[in-house]
Parts: C-alpha cells; sequence; structure tokens
C-alpha cells in the first residue's frame, strides 16, 4: 500500500470522526426539535394527550389548571378569541443545558384579529424538558410572562376599542366645540341638561389646574355659558360658573372676585354677582338668603333685594347652618356633570357645587374624576359623593363647631369605606374659621385648659383602615386632634406622632380605656381585649422617644423611623434626653413605662 494512500484513508477517517462527532452533538436539538413539533401538533388534539406529554412535579409549583390556561391561549381557544390570535414561533426556540434538563424558550405573538384596532405584542415562555425512561416530557413550564402578556393586549384592545366608541359617541359635542371656538378663545367643558347641550367658553389662557399635578390657575380667564346653538346664557366675564341646577332647577351659580350671583337657563340674569353666598330658601315668596357687604338679606320670587332675616326661621336656619343638613348626592345621574373636551378626560366628569358649600368647607371649589358612565382609561373615578346631614354644637363661649358627615363612594371601593366628618369651627358671629377633615365616627369635644381644644373620635368595633389611622395593627384606638383657641382664633396643632394625645395632655387611664381589636397572624383571628395591646403602649412611648432623637438599639424600630426625615438618632440613654423633654412628655413616657413595665415589655434601651 501506498504512503499516499495511507493518508488519504487517514484523512478520511478524520473527517469522518468529526462527522460523527457533529452528529451526536446535533442529536440532542434534534430530539428536542422532534418533540417540539409532536407538541405543536398536539395542540390540536384532545385535553388527555396535551396532559401525557406534561410530569410537572409539585415543586414545580404549576397547577394543572394553570398549564391548561396557557394552553388554551395557544390554542387561540381562550374567551378572547375573537379579538386576538396567539402565533408562537416554533421553528426557532432557544435550546440550552441547565442542569442536566434542557431548557427551551419560545416567543409568542398576540395579534388583533380587527384590522382596524391594530395591534401587536409580545411574549415569552419558557418548557423545561427531562428525559424519562427513554423520552422526552416537559417537567415545568414557565408562562407567566406569556399569560401576562396576553391579558395585557387584551386589556389594552379593549382600551382601544372602548376609547373608539367613547370618542363616537361623544364626537358631536367635540365637533360643535371646534366650531364655538370661532367665537372663543376656548371651549373647555360641555354638559348635558333637559335633553340639550351647553358650552362652558372661555375668553383668555385657561387650564384645567385642579386635574394636573401642581396646576396653576389663570387670573386672566373669564369663563361663559353657551347652549348648542351658540346661544349666550351666561356671558364670558365671570371667573367661574357652577354646575347646572345644582340645588335650583333651571339656575346656575356664577361668581366673579369672590362674589356670586344666579342666572336663569334662559340667558336672564336675576341676581347679579354681588353677593358673599346666595343660600336657595323656597319658603313663603323667598327666593333666597344672601350676604351682601357682610349684611344679611333675602331675595323674594320676583329677585328683588331686601334687608334682614325674612323670619326667625330664616334666622335659625342660617346661624345654625340648617343649609348644610341635608342629603344631597353628587354623581352624573342626579346632576349635570361636565366634561372635559378632551379625549384623555373621557368619562371623567366636573362639578362645580354652590360657594357657600365651598365656603363651609365642605365640598372642594371644582371636583373632579365624578364618573360619567364611561370608562376606557381604567382609573377608578368617583362613583358619587354624599353628604349626610350636619350637627351643630357648642363648645366655648367664643366657638361653636359645625360637622357635616360626607360618603365618598369609588368605583369598585367598599361601600361606606372612605367616610369622613369635616369639622368647622364658628366664632359667635357665625364666621366660619378652621376647617378640619377626619375620619367618620363618635366625635367629643373636650377643652383641656383655657386655649387648648381635644377633639376625640371614637370608631369602636371598626377595622377600616384611614388615612392617620395608627401605625400598628390595632384598629379601635380613638383618634385625636388638637386646637389652639386664643386671640379670637383656632389653630390646628400639627404633630409628628400618630398618638396625638402623647404630645399634648398628660394621660392618665381614660385614655387607654376601652374595648380593643387586633388581628393575629399567628392564629389567624382577631384578638380582643378592654385595654390598648402591647404593641400600641410600645408605639406610644416610641414615639415620645424619637420625638428627642433616641437611637433605638431595636433595628427594627430604629429602621422604621428612620424613613421620617425629622428623625435624628443622636442619644442612646434615657438620661439623654430627660432633660430635653417637655413636662407632659416627661410624665407620659414614665406613666407608659410603668404600664409596660408590668406587661413585662423589655425597655428599647
Amino acid at each position: 500500500m501506498s504512503r499516499s494512500w495511507i493518508l488519504v484513508m487517514l484523512l478520511f477517517g478524520v473527517v469522518a470522526l468529526k462527522s460523527c462527532s457533529s452528529l451526536r452533538q446535533n442529536d440532542p436539538n434534534e430530539k428536542v426539535m422532534s418533540f417540539i413539533n409532536d407538541f405543536r401538533s398536539n395542540l390540536s388534539a384532545t385535553e388527555d394527550v396535551i396532559k401525557a406529554q406534561f410530569q410537572v412535579s409539585a415543586v414545580a409549583n404549576v397547577s394543572e389548571e394553570g398549564i391548561m390556561r396557557a394552553i388554551r391561549i395557544m390554542q387561540n381557544a381562550d374567551q378572547a378569541k375573537d379579538s386576538i390570535t396567539c402565533v408562537i414561533n416554533f421553528d426557532a426556540p432557544a435550546i440550552t443545558q441547565e442542569s442536566g434538563d434542557i431548557r427551551v424558550d419560545f416567543t409568542a405573538q398576540f395579534t388583533s384579529v380587527d384590522r382596524n384596532n391594530m395591534l401587536q405584542k409580545e411574549a415569552q415562555f419558557t418548557l423545561w424538558l427531562s428525559n424519562i425512561q427513554g423520552r422526552l416530557v416537559i417537567t415545568n413550564i414557565d408562562a407567566m410572562s406569556f399569560y401576562n402578556g396576553y391579558q395585557g393586549a387584551v386589556f389594552e384592545l379593549q382600551t382601544m376599542k372602548y376609547r373608539e366608541r367613547d370618542l363616537a359617541s361623544r364626537k358631536i359635542f367635540f365637533d360643535q366645540a371646534r366650531m364655538l371656538q370661532q367665537t372663543y378663545d376656548t371651549v373647555i367643558w360641555y354638559t348635558q341638561y333637559n335633553d340639550s347641550i351647553y358650552y362652558y367658553v372661555v375668553n383668555g389662557e385657561w387650564q384645567n389646574f385642579f386635574m394636573v399635578d401642581n396646576g396653576e390657575r389663570s387670573t386672566s380667564a373669564k369663563m361663559g355659558l353657551v347652549g348648542e346653538s351658540g346661544r349666550v346664557i351666561v356671558p364670558p366675564a365671570y371667573d367661574l360658573v357652577g354646575t347646572i341646577s345644582f340645588e335650583t332647577e333651571n339656575v346656575v351659580e356664577v361668581k366673579k372676585d369672590n362674589l356670586v350671583g344666579h342666572f336663569a337657563m334662559d340667558g336672564k340674569e336675576i341676581a347679579p354677582a354681588v353677593y358673599e353666598w346666595i343660600i336657595p330658601y323656597a319658603q313663603d315668596g323667598i327666593y333666597a338668603l344672601v350676604k351682601k357687604d357682610s349684611e344679611i338679606g333675602w331675595l323674594d320670587n320676583s329677585y328683588v333685594h331686601h334687608a334682614g332675616f325674612p323670619s326667625d326661621e330664616a334666622k335659625k336656619y342660617i346661624d345654625e347652618f340648617g343649609y348644610l343638613d341635608k342629603n344631597i348626592e353628587i354623581s352624573y345621574t342626579t346632576m349635570p356633570t361636565a366634561e372635559v373636551i378632551d379625549v384623555n378626560y373621557m368619562g371623567r366628569g366636573i362639578v362645580v357645587p354652590p360657594t357657600y358649600f365651598v365656603q363651609a368647607g365642605v365640598l372642594n371649589e371644582i371636583i373632579s374624576d365624578i364618573y360619567t358612565g364611561e370608562n376606557s382609561f381604567g382609573w377608578g373615578g368617583i362613583e358619587k359623593i354624599e353628604t349626610e346631614g350636619s350637627m351643630f354644637e357648642k363648645i366655648s363661649d367664643k366657638f361653636s363647631a359645625l360637622l357635616v358627615m360626607l360618603n365618598d363612594h369609588y368605583l369598585e371601593g367598599r361601600e361606606g369605606f372612605y367616610q369622613r366628618t369635616n369639622l368647622t369651627f364658628v366664632d359667635d358671629q357665625h364666621q366660619l374659621t378652621t376647617s378640619f377633615t377626619m375620619p367618620s365616627g363618635k366625635i367629643s369635644f373636650n377643652r383641656i385648659d383655657s386655649t387648648l381644644m381635644e377633639v376625640r373620635l371614637s370608631r369602636e368595633g371598626e377595622s377600616n383602615r384611614y388615612e392617620g389611622e395608627m401605625e400598628d395593627d390595632q384598629w379601635d384606638v380613638p383618634f385625636y386632634q388638637y386646637f389652639r383657641i386664643e386671640n379670637g382664633s383656632v389653630t390646628q396643632l400639627k404633630s409628628r406622632r400618630s398618638y396625638r394625645f402623647t404630645e399634648f395632655v398628660r394621660i392618665d387611664s381614660s385614655y387607654l380605656a376601652g374595648t380593643f381589636h387586633i388581628w393575629d397572624e399567628e392564629s389567624g383571628t382577631v384578638k380582643t381585649q378592654d385595654f390598648p395591646f402591647t404593641q400600641s403602649l410600645e408605639w406610644m412611648r416610641n414615639e415620645i422617644l424619637a420625638d428627642y432623637g433616641y437611637d433605638f438599639a431595636d433595628p427594627e424600630t430604629k429602621k422604621h423611623f428612620s424613613y421620617y426625615e425629622w428623625y435624628k438618632p443622636t442619644h442612646s440613654s434615657y438620661g439623654d434626653i430627660y432633660g430635653l423633654m417637655s413636662e407632659t412628655d416627661l410624665h407620659n413616657l414614665q406613666f407608659l413605662e410603668k404600664i409596660i413595665g408590668t406587661l413585662d415589655v423589655k425597655q428599647p434601651s
């Protein structure tokens, strides 16, 4: 055999060996691709055939229902099949070896069926394969991104369709607004009243400041109200035009230079904007009670002004704020809610209540985000706001308290969860002074000394969470607020503490009396006792210490207070801060320590 022939044979052997080696390296992928092709074909098979491809262990934390939910999306058999199609790239998956298993990553594309609302989204899902008894099976699946991507596409497409629907229903109003803008600088809102459409028009620069963060109100814009034909109801000469027929049919309030007037919906000015407030009365030939140049008067049914009160009953109605003792529902079903003429604000209604509600601190000057029945943007919105009457109580020789209860109902919110009480102090001249909003409940007043007023709110047995609630998990601990009454004025006292009474009064056992509840995670039950729970007492103490910069040894307590910019841990012992404390704080700290000590609780030092 010649030498050259031997070289040829050796070369052939090397090539053959490399080919065999390459084949062996590709064999696993070919086997995986064969499995993937079978998996794709089996998507149209019976459910039993599909499930037979899986041997998912409990460790994988994937339920059979979760697997089949993903399969139904791959089959285009989900409930949104008529809107969204799913196409998976089975031909070019990413295949990698991972701890003895085979990981296969797929890309799926979701496409809208309706070509008028084009939508395309991509998502990933992963299968892990193992060789069990000579065949590949799926031992795990990660389809969370896949499922979330699908649900996101369905929601986005639904939003697009709702937006198209909402825009179509408003097109005539938007078109009319564009025509009116040939006459006015801006048409900002529209509303429907008695089967007619009305537009809020503005000359000057206007911004819906109440619907954006840090919005600034224009001082130059002048507002008016016109009908759909362009007929002027209110000329554009006012700072604000109210909600039509808020309380009085066919009447709208106008505001200019902090004075108010009334227009009838036929365009007639029935009361010029010269009054501090106009309160409907509708008794014995009286149209309204009014205040002008700090003097009370009234308008008769011919809108003629008369000085003084028309009767003792009318005087009581004003002096005791009887006009707030009524149940009013603010919603798009009870009054002509306005909408911004902007596709980005569709479904977000606007109500402008009468000035006397605003002056009493009961309602905002402009209430936005009232749900108007069509919501294509997924925001919550307010379903309705209800006032539930008022209380008027004398609390000192100089001041009385006006309490108005309100209910805020948000979409998908729990009924009654957003109850609140508006507290306004009224001086002996019946002038409204300080207003404060607090959660609803039983409210009582306690004069601590000649200048300090304590307001106590108790909510026994309630587990709802309120803004300003305690930091611990206990509920129905009374909520306290404090006010300084001196020199003819009322000032709300600020506090960094949840348990405010520890800062302003020398507490005794009366502040710790009641029935208290707490949710116990370990037992999964509500615990009840007639004394605050240990964690609440500790929290009262810790708030006092934190106020003076105490450096807590417990890392969790220190971590919590470290979230507050005011907390500066500079003192590591009680002795360091005793000399810094007020007499009230020192008394309260020692009082709480004695109680906590009897409960065998370790001191934070």
